[in-house]
């Protein structure tokens, strides 16, 4: 028996949709896995509590920042690190502010850097004071690149002087953001 030509392409079209019924049966399921997020550091806030309302002109010191929801100094971290944890930070440092002194691995200031202070005590002033001698270890992050941060509840701190407050344009304390990532 001879198919006739007017009948093979029906016929392909067929034996074609019958494949794909055919294949579509013997997929039984298909699961995908949710993307995680990094489980050894957390942010407790996108919105931060200066240690102080403000600076007077003519004096220097510190601020921390945390992430207490009316005033600085309920207990409430910027970050928390549950796991030892390699990230970059990235961030453009805030005018009228000078820096940040760590004490790990040394008291060297650090220009035009925001510091990580681990259990830093709750309300300090930071009158006179430095990032490092506030108690806590205090290690300095410096913008894009790669810090290690062990177990802890950390805090910002940035140190102002006379100078540059100063120099400050706007007059006082810049606002600023940290982006971390991965490196």
């Amino acid at each position: 028996m001879r198919i006739g030509k007017k009948y093979i392409p029906p016929l392909v079209l067929l034996m074609i949709s019958l494949a794909g019924t055919a294949y579509a049966t013997t997929t039984l399921f298909i699961q995908k896995g949710p993307a995680l997020p990094n489980q050894g550091v957390a942010a407790q806030c996108d919105k931060l509590t200066p240690s102080q309302p403000g600076v007077v002109p003519g004096n220097k010191g510190a601020i921390l920042f945390d992430c207490s929801p009316i005033e600085f100094g309920t207990n409430a971290p910027a970050l928390i690190v549950s796991a030892t944890t390699t990230m970059t930070a990235s961030y453009t440092f805030p005018t009228g502010y000078s820096g940040c002194t760590p004490n790990v691995p040394n008291n060297v200031f650090v220009p035009n850097a925001i510091c990580a202070i681990a259990a830093a005590g709750d309300d300090e002033n930071g009158v006179n004071q430095t990032c490092g001698g506030i108690g806590g270890t205090a290690v300095a992050i410096p913008s894009t690149s790669a810090v290690t941060l062990g177990v802890a509840n950390w805090y910002y701190c940035i140190e102002y002087s006379q100078g540059s407050l100063s120099n400050a344009i706007p007059p006082g304390l810049g606002a600023f953001s940290v982006t971390w990532s991965t490196p």
